[in-house]
């Protein structure tokens, strides 16, 4: 790759701490090294991979700026693929830019958000997964969702889509050598052996595909709702499973008329809790608009925690609550419910009864003594990673699912045409574009616009 510039950035977060990292990379960024550093050793001269001890000394006052640690990186053995510098100064914003400023007055320029990574994907040194990888692993908000962004990294998700690749291509290659030798009658093509394969790759690439919802959730986050009638518990039960006291708790029902949100690790995945409010028939305006955005929430949510008082009699607001979930579930086919019957140390009015008002066995607990809220965790947990191990090839893009879903739609055609005889030279159009959606993953195609989308969310240094 031709590259004439040469970039520099700060690559660790700007506030108070021990160190800092400026990155610069770029046909001139020994040069710039051999400027503004003085140690025993030169950075022209050290070798690639080499750590050096010295000073940042400003050339045109001789002003001794900060004592560092410079690694050198020589090309193509470097996270660009070109010469680079990493210079580990004394951390603080203003000492920090200072070097940035010492680096950029020699001919550097700063990098835009990405830039380095950016390279490294142009020159081969990673592939767009991989890059996409890197910056889940950076945002992840868990372990699990780390574990996910590493699998991807070192290649789950690349190894999946070649190894698909490169089952379409070899058929492809059988049907254009028959093509190519047609009059001869040399081949002989068995087409129930070709469909077989072609229904053996279009089931590995659904299976992927399955991956998405979780995949997704991992990476983003899942959003739950708590919903019930006022007064069951809903505040109460989310500082249980936040373990701490965000929502107010009171006896008064209506307490909650805003919704109040957030986030903690469940079995691995970021769970965005949302406390809404009460369900009921209200005059009162604050309450009712409060009402309308548990309606909003719900439908946006990937679970419900649909609650009821076991302690009462089934009422005329838990049927409302439960009129609000069929409703919710109509409208959005993908979410997922779990009830929980609260205030079992009030003791429990009929259960039996309660399961058969709501259509479904419910989990019992007590949100003011935490009994049963281990076990609602281990549901939660359940409902969203049963299926997919964090190390297994997953896709977690909307943009994985699209190429994924042209490359069996093409498959798809593919298939229909063998069915009905028709030229080889057709099945294999088909069976190229498949293997063009699946190279869409990995980067081998890849418009400015979809590069640029990825690279926007870097921060500027990585």
């Amino acid at each position: 790759m031709f590259f004439e510039d040469t970039i520099a950035a700060i690559s660790t977060p700007l506030g108070i701490g021990a160190v800092s990292m400026v990155r610069i990379s770029g046909k001139n960024s020994v040069e710039i090294a051999d400027k503004i550093f003085s140690g025993r050793v030169k950075p022209s001269v050290a070798e690639s991979h080499s750590i050096l001890f010295g000073f940042l000394i400003d050339p045109k006052n001789s002003e001794e700026i900060d004592s560092v640690l410079l690694s050198v990186m020589r090309s193509p053995r470097s996270y660009t693929g070109f010469d680079s510098i990493e210079i580990t100064c004394h951390g603080g914003v203003v000492n920090t830019k200072r070097v940035l400023d010492l680096v950029l007055s020699q001919g550097a320029r700063l990098a835009e958000p990405g830039e380095f990574t950016k390279l490294a994907y142009l020159n081969g040194k990673i592939d767009l997964s991989q890059v996409e990888a890197i910056a889940d692993i950076i945002h992840a908000k868990t372990e699990g969702a780390r574990k996910a962004s590493m699998s991807q990294f070192i290649g789950s998700l690349r190894n999946e889509v070649l190894n698909l690749r490169n089952q379409l291509i070899q058929l492809c290659s059988l049907l254009e050598i028959d093509l190519d030798f047609a009059e001869e009658n040399l081949l002989i093509i068995d087409t129930t052996k070709i469909n077989d394969q072609l229904s053996a790759v279009e089931k590995q690439i659904k299976k992927l595909l399955s991956t998405y919802n979780t995949g997704h959730i991992i990476r983003e986050g899942a959003r739950v709702s708590i919903l019930g009638k006022p007064n069951v518990g809903k505040s109460s039960l989310m500082n249980a499973l936040l373990q701490k006291n965000r929502a107010i708790v009171s006896h008064l029902p209506g307490t909650t008329r805003d919704y109040i949100e957030e986030t903690i690790d469940v079995s691995g995945i970021p769970f965005t809790f949302v406390d809404t409010a009460g369900i009921r028939d209200t005059k009162d305006d604050i309450e009712i608009h409060g009402i309308h955005f548990s309606k909003e929430n719900i439908l946006s949510s990937d679970l419900i925690i649909v609650m009821f008082d076991i302690s009462s009699p089934y009422d005329a607001d838990d049927r409302r609550v439960k009129a609000v979930i069929d409703d919710a579930m109509l409208q959005n086919k993908t979410v997922k419910t779990i009830y929980v019957g609260n205030k079992t140390d009030l003791g429990e009015f009929d259960r039996f009864k309660f399961a058969s008002h709501i259509g479904s066995d419910f989990i019992r607990v007590s949100a003011k003594s935490q009994s049963g809220i281990d076990e609602l965790k281990t549901k939660i947990g359940v409902l969203f990673n049963s299926d997919v191990s964090f190390n297994s090839p997953m896709i977690s893009r909307l943009r994985h699912k699209i190429a994924l879903e042209k490359s069996l739609s093409s498959l798809e055609i593919a298939k229909r045409s063998l069915a009905d005889n028709l030229s080889y030279e057709f099945v294999a159009l088909d069976i190229h574009n498949a293997i063009h959606a699946l190279a869409e993953i990995v980067g081998e195609v890849s418009s400015d616009d979809v590069l640029n989308n990825i690279f926007s969310s870097f921060c500027i240094g990585k």
